[in-house]
């Protein structure tokens, strides 16, 4: 059996699941009649996926990027004494995928009706330890994510947020950006490009007909999407002071994903941090993303 943390607000809830990778396993609103369903701010997890033997953390609702994101290719993190290797981690992938956060249990560390905070110490590499934080404040769910080195020496870390969010018709999403990163099957990026058109939010838009699974540069934090729905327009902002985000929003499907994150897909590539921190040996750093809820 799953353990279930759930937070509350008059307008919001929220469900996670500490032993499931810190995972959120739902994230909805409540409309103003509260005789009506409520309205999934996130694509809600499966109860068949969430009793899976073995969790797969896309099934999520939104789960943590620590102590990198996307792959790792090379398959290293750059420290002060060269690079470290790093082993693969996810099932299929050819390269290390997201950090160890999203498929470790994390402990409880203080929880009340608002406000839920993990722990998690794990021997990596790189041997990190992390903090994750959940908050609901009216209608605004905070999550904060720290991590402490905990390897002998400087070593470049990054962290992120991979929410999953329903796909609307009429849904048109801004999140203005000064470059995408291009890549190709392999989904390693191989050059900043200028936007396309279809893929330029700096002005609302929906999301393209093709496939789309690209980050993006030079983000300032702030995002929005908007949905129209049976009692009207919904909006969900989104604020964070990391200046990445990754969208995977594939052709036909009913969800989206839009993941703030603190550096460029597959990072070091060219020896450049590309946004990874140099986190000396027992420091840390930290991010924080939140998503407010506008209801009709």
């Amino acid at each position: 059996m799953v353990d279930i943390v759930t937070l509350e607000t008059e307008t919001l809830r929220l469900e996670v699941a500490p032993g499931l990778g810190g995972a959120v396993l739902r994230f909805e609103a409540r409309r103003s009649d509260h005789g009506q369903e409520a309205e999934p701010i996130f694509r809600p997890a499966s109860p068949t996926d969430v009793a899976a033997v073995a969790f797969n953390p896309n099934s999520a609702s939104c789960y943590p990027l620590v102590p990198w994101v996307s792959r790792l290719c090379p398959p290293t993190l750059p420290t002060s004494a060269g690079p470290l290797a790093i082993p693969p981690n996810w099932p299929g992938e050819a390269f290390p995928l997201h950090g160890w956060g999203a498929r470790s249990a994390w402990r409880i560390l203080s929880h009340d009706v608002r406000a839920l905070r993990l722990g998690l110490d794990h021997s990596g590499p790189p041997p990190f330890s992390a903090q994750l934080e959940y908050a609901l404040s009216g209608p605004v769910l905070t999550m904060t994510l720290n991590v402490v080195n905990r390897l002998e020496r400087a070593v470049g870390l990054g962290l992120g947020f991979h929410p999953w969010l329903p796909r609307h018709a009429g849904g048109r999403l801004y999140a203005p950006a000064r470059c995408v990163w291009m890549s190709g099957a392999d989904k390693i990026p191989f050059a900043a490009q200028a936007l396309p058109e279809d893929w330029d939010f700096s002005h609302e838009r929906p999301l393209p007909e093709r496939d789309l699974d690209h980050g993006f540069g030079g983000w300032a934090g702030k995002a929005h999407y908007d949905w129209p729905a049976r009692d009207g327009a919904w909006r969900l902002e989104v604020a964070s002071n990391c200046n990445e985000y990754i969208v995977y929003a594939p052709a036909g499907r009913s969800f989206f994903c839009f993941e703030p994150t603190s550096h460029k897909p597959s990072p070091s590539q060219t020896g450049a941090l590309d946004g990874l921190v140099m986190v000396g040996a027992g420091e840390s750093f930290s991010r924080f993303a939140s998503f407010a809820v506008t209801r009709p």
